[in-house]
């Protein structure tokens, strides 16, 4: 179980900050006098949080963010209590998934499940087809609808008809939309608890993608796809179904990085074969 230490301990600073950058004493002092937090620090307002744009070789810098620390501790509070529904929704994708990471694994409270099998995921899916779709949501923690997840939660016609906290939907978007100054439009980039929520969403949109689309076979790793088919007409019509799916919740493919490709093609660029030798 997601437990709200390891969220303020190993999830608060985006992955890129140096180890130097620690919130170890935070965490410290949140979870040993839980007991004791004043109610007004569990209803703090809303806060503006810190961006740091991080430079990358050769492409766009990317705007990473640091969370004010009272209404950060009121969202990882909300997904600890909540975490049975929202580990329950997020296990039924049958393309991806999440793990917890103990102390001493990643560094990080949460990760991707395919992180460390992409090699051998893309092997195994690759083996008996023709042609792969490789397909990118747009500019996705940038575009994610802080409503969507209570559509995600709920449903999008019982969501839209009871805004109430009686719907933890509705809580967690309240206090996603609170880390961020009331912020409807994206999630920020860096804390374990957008990826949490964006899991939430997108495994929905792989339950309504399954729906369609009887047979399945790749994965998902956070907003990338990669599914394979026998045919080049079943890859075109899984991207139409991807595409309708994604709308439900205001998302959008990114049309430079989706394509259909006829196999085989290599698994992984050969530098990266080179380094691994």
């Amino acid at each position: 179980m997601v437990s709200l230490h390891d969220l303020l301990n190993r999830g608060y600073f985006p992955k890129e900050l140096p180890p130097p950058f620690d919130t170890s004493s935070y965490a410290l002092a949140i979870s040993s006098n839980i007991a004791t937090i004043p109610r007004s620090f569990l209803e703090a307002p809303s806060a503006e949080y810190s961006s740091y744009n991080l430079a990358r070789a050769g492409t766009l810098r990317r705007r990473l963010s640091v969370l004010n620390p009272i209404p950060y501790f009121k969202l990882c509070h909300e997904i600890q209590t909540r975490w049975p529904k929202i580990d329950a929704e997020i296990k039924k994708t049958p393309l991806a998934g999440m793990s917890e990471i103990p102390i001493g694994g990643t560094g990080r409270a949460v990760a991707s499940s395919t992180l460390h099998a992409f090699t051998s995921l893309r092997a195994a899916s690759r083996a008996t087809a023709r042609f792969l779709l490789r397909a990118d949501i747009s500019r996705f923690y940038h575009s994610v609808y802080t409503h969507a997840i209570p559509w995600a939660a709920h449903g999008k016609i019982s969501a839209k008809a009871d805004h109430s906290a009686r719907l933890y939907g509705n809580v967690l978007d309240t206090c996603a939309r609170k880390c961020q100054d009331n912020q409807t439009l994206g999630l920020p980039i860096g804390p374990d608890t957008s990826f949490i929520l964006s899991e939430l969403v997108l495994s929905v949109v792989d339950q309504i993608l399954l729906r369609k689309i009887k047979r399945l076979n790749g994965f998902r790793h956070i907003d990338d796809y990669e599914l394979c088919f026998d045919t080049r007409s079943e890859a075109e019509e899984a991207l139409a179904a991807l595409q309708e799916a994604l709308t439900e919740f205001e998302l959008a493919l990114n049309p430079s990085k989706t394509q259909i490709y006829e196999l085989p093609i290599p698994l992984e660029k050969p530098w990266a074969s080179e380094l691994r030798g």
